[in-house]
């Protein structure tokens, strides 16, 4: 396995853990989780809406990784749909950039996945 091959697989393991634990969070509603979603002004079931989607993207992304590689591409757009949505929230709310900045950083990391499990060329 080449170097860029274990880097991708390791970014998308780090991805599907990422989105399982925050999924986690939102589905069994951690207090902070509780908290973030009133003060952006959602409802309850967005909250578990958005976690039950970063759950299932995240187990499809690391089910890719072992069994049915082309459920990356669902996963990874999954987590550039959930992403792009928080990472818009917190410039609605006016959060700081160290707000913004863990969104980006997955819906960069999903990208790149989603790129090279689409087989593109560049």
């Amino acid at each position: 396995m080449s170097v860029l091959s274990t880097a991708l697989v390791v970014a998308q393991g780090v991805l599907a853990l990422a989105m399982g634990a925050a999924g986690s969070a939102k589905v069994t509603g951690s207090e902070s989780q509780i908290q973030d979603f009133e003060r952006f002004g959602y409802p309850r079931w967005f909250r578990l809406a958005t976690g039950g989607i970063e759950l299932t993207a995240g187990i499809g992304l690391a089910t890719s990784l072992f069994v049915a590689s082309v459920l990356a591409i669902p996963g990874s757009l999954l987590v550039v749909g959930t992403m792009s949505g928080a990472i818009l929230t917190h410039v609605r709310v006016n959060d700081s950039a160290g707000d913004i900045a863990p969104p980006a950083i997955l819906l960069a990391v999903a990208l790149v996945v989603l790129w090279v499990h689409s087989g593109v060329s560049m």
